[in-house]
């Protein structure tokens, strides 16, 4: 990514955070990661990958299509960044003729193994451009994509006039992340990094608000029509989570810190509702007739 490139939501130019890092767009306020390590080997643990996002996953799917059925028909829906498959079998439960996109083998044969449809490839270049969606969804992938207006062009042009774009994301409005970034400020950022996935194989690459994103996508063909909160975290899975980055699955030989802070963070879950959510789900739909 280019130091000088400007910003896609609005054109402004980017300045450094105290970070040197993250830098955020003058204009409107996108932030971004700049100057990248490289990926660490063996830093994230697969295996705890699963347990600890299942049940999480699972539920802000159910969330997310209650809101795309409030909205449209039901049809042919596209998950890009399908990973396990588990929003494609809720999408299946609710109706949908669902079908995947993932580049990564190893999601694409867990996704398979629970009987999804995969396409095996990136986006946009393994779809057939001739096939046309009701519900284009990107969940938790957005805020990962090298050229998000590219993305949103394939993505646009995917679906049927009057369909729906679902973006799922982390937003920079949240408590943990504001939380994250006053801890940085006083010089304790490892918990900053983390949000933004520093040095995993697929980083952040971009740190939205509702309202940048939303200058991002508003009039490249598609209109914003809802928005809903969706949970960070839950109950369930929170020590695994933990123990997905190496770096702070123990602390050194102690393993049973992280399960204290799962502890904590759990106790933290009620008044986590009445904070600015962590994670935001937009829909947008495709100027045009309905479908």
């Amino acid at each position: 990514m280019s130091a000088e490139a400007a910003c896609p939501a609005c054109g402004a130019t980017f300045v450094a955070l105290r970070s040197r890092w993250i830098e955020r767009c003058r204009g409107c306020g996108l932030l971004r990661q700049v100057a990248l390590l490289a990926p660490l080997a063996g830093l994230l643990d697969e295996t705890a990958a699963a347990p600890a996002l299942v049940a999480l996953r699972q539920a802000n799917a159910r969330r997310s299509l209650a809101l795309l059925q409030a909205l449209g028909p039901r049809g042919q829906l596209l998950d890009v960044g399908c990973g396990h498959g588990w929003f494609l079998a809720a999408a299946q439960a609710a109706g949908y003729q669902a079908e995947g996109l993932e580049p990564d083998p190893r999601m694409v044969a867990a996704a398979r193994r629970l009987g999804q449809t995969v396409i095996d490839g990136d986006f946009p270049q393994a779809l057939d451009p001739a096939r046309r969606y009701a519900v284009v969804a990107f969940n938790d992938v957005f805020e990962h994509l090298a050229d998000p207006v590219a993305a949103l062009a394939a993505a646009r042009d995917a679906l049927v006039p009057g369909g729906l774009l679902a973006i799922a994301a982390p937003s920079a409005n949240g408590a943990f992340y504001r939380l994250a970034r006053l801890l940085a400020v006083l010089r304790l950022a490892g918990p900053l990094a983390r949000l933004w996935q520093r040095g995993w194989p697929s980083p952040h690459l971009w740190y939205f608000t509702p309202a940048t994103l939303q200058r991002l996508i508003t009039g490249q063909g598609l209109t914003f029509c809802a928005r809903r909160r969706l949970p960070a975290v839950g109950w369930r899975g929170l020590g695994a989570r933990l123990a997905m980055d190496r770096r702070t699955a123990g602390v050194g030989a102690l393993p049973a810190s992280r399960w204290v802070l799962a502890g904590l963070l759990a106790l933290l879950l009620p008044v986590l509702w009445l904070l600015p959510s962590d994670s935001e789900l937009l829909l947008f739909r495709r100027t045009g007739e309905a479908a």
